[in-house]
């Protein structure tokens, strides 16, 4: 078994496992409300807290990874994950949940940026579009069988049970990322910048925490709720001491230097768009619900195809990229998205249309949030940074999908639900397709000569 062969499993079966902890948790959060005798505010937090450590653990990861090697930090962000599911799964009390949760989503969030930088290390750049797309198709195979395994498991035994299921499983992932992963670390020897990873996982984490206190259907009250306003405010203001802390240090969690780059910028903005995008899966079933008299359940049920279509295009796209180039891989994609949302704005009258809306969304999806956009990035910066700007963009890409949770729940609020708000918040995402359709058309199509070093 050649070298690249061996470690695709590794880093396969580390991002689905990281992938399903998301996934999984749904239909047990019935059971998890009667265990503890928590509210629906209160259970809220079971995915919110996740997804917030997710977000700090990032960063952080990426940038340990380039420091200490690859191989160390990925072991490093499944013991955490271990250790979270065993904390989770031993349920002495919510909040001993949640502290597991915690855990579990700061190793999480460590694993994709590390993989990602694994196959930039190791992959040549002709095989490196299929490798990401591989590792990019896990998140749409998480949601078709999450949920599907956690009914399975959920029918004959209690919902702790599913947390457990991860030990055996990353114990078995960790012994083969031991004796496979290459294993290089950094040689010099700078001080570490403890104060840039302290202000950025402040602001990263008031950012998100003034999201899931946001209520939509109650904007006023949100607005001027005692944390809302105080954690916007604090996450500004912990960003800009964050970005002069990054001016000063010699070698900072995210390089300055990066956004001295044109084709990196630009491709931000290209992540954080479809982060916005993505953000906005989550009301297709209401809207289904709302448009078409369906149930919950199988309204829900209607957004497999669009799962199906990005687990279908999400490698597709990478062996694509690998022959002709990421530029026309992201061009298509957004075209493919901008065609699903006029849709879905303007012809979805019937069931069929609706769900051939959700087939392009989901390859434009994955033409974007796959293999192209880290591509893009890893031809733009040295082997030293690999890690750091995969961080980077999954921290624009989350950014973007929080933002936009808020804003189309603000939008469909104000019509209180009805159709016309869908609607609108739809164009509003078209419109947003449009200007990261004139964007992509500013990114380079070959390889980039000069390279972004700190």
């Amino acid at each position: 078994m050649n070298k690249q062969k061996s470690i695709m499993p590794v880093l396969f079966l580390g991002v689905l496992m990281g992938a399903l902890d998301i996934a999984i948790v749904g239909p047990a959060l019935p059971a998890m409300k009667a265990s503890f005798g928590i509210n629906e505010r209160m259970l809220s937090w079971v995915f919110s807290i996740y997804i917030m450590f997710n977000l700090v653990g990032t960063p952080i990861m990426a940038k340990l990874s380039d420091r200490f090697g690859r191989r160390m930090i990925y072991i490093l962000d499944l013991l955490l994950f271990l250790a979270g599911s065993l904390i989770v799964a031993s349920i002495p009390n919510f909040y001993a949940l949640l502290m597991g949760r915690v855990l579990q989503g700061f190793g999480a969030g460590g694993i994709f940026p590390v993989a990602s930088a694994v196959i930039a290390d190791s992959y040549p750049e002709e095989k490196r579009g299929r490798a990401l797309g591989l590792i990019g198709m896990v998140f749409g195979l998480a949601f078709i069988i999450g949920p599907l395994l956690s009914g399975i498991i959920l029918s004959f035994a209690s919902w702790p049970v599913l947390f457990l299921i991860n030990v055996p499983i990353i114990l078995y992932i960790i012994v083969l990322a031991y004796k496979r992963l290459p294993h290089e670390r950094s040689k010099e020897k700078i001080s570490f910048d403890f104060a840039g990873i302290g202000f950025l996982s402040l602001s990263l984490v008031l950012v998100a925490a003034a999201v899931s206190f946001f209520d939509s259907n109650d904007i006023t009250r949100s607005i001027h709720s005692p944390f809302f306003i105080p954690f916007v405010a604090g996450s500004v203001i912990a960003a800009g001491v964050f970005v002069a802390v990054e001016k000063k240090a010699l070698d900072p969690v995210i390089s300055p230097a990066f956004f001295s780059s044109r084709q990196i910028v630009l491709t931000l903005i290209l992540g954080f768009g479809a982060g916005f995008i993505e953000g906005s899966l989550a009301f297709l079933p209401s809207f289904a619900v709302t448009a078409y008299g369906l149930s919950p359940d199988k309204a829900s049920f209607l957004l497999l195809p669009l799962v199906l279509a990005m687990s279908v295009a999400a490698p597709l796209a990478g062996r694509i990229i690998d022959e002709t180039g990421a530029k026309k891989v992201v061009n298509f994609g957004i075209l493919a998205i901008l065609a699903s949302l006029v849709i879905l704005c303007f012809l979805s009258s019937t069931l069929l249309r609706y769900s051939i809306a959700l087939v392009l969304l989901g390859t434009g999806l994955s033409c974007l949030l796959g293999a192209p956009l880290r591509y893009i990035l890893i031809d733009n910066v040295n082997k030293q940074n690999h890690g750091a700007i995969q961080g980077v963009l999954s921290i624009t890409m989350s950014i973007g999908m929080l933002l936009s949770g808020v804003s189309f729940g603000t939008i469909v609020a104000a019509e209180n639900g009805n159709p016309v708000g869908y609607t609108r918040a739809y164009l509003l995402m078209s419109i947003l397709s449009l200007v990261l359709f004139a964007v992509s058309l500013f990114i380079k199509g070959k390889r980039t000569r000069s390279k972004v070093t700190t």
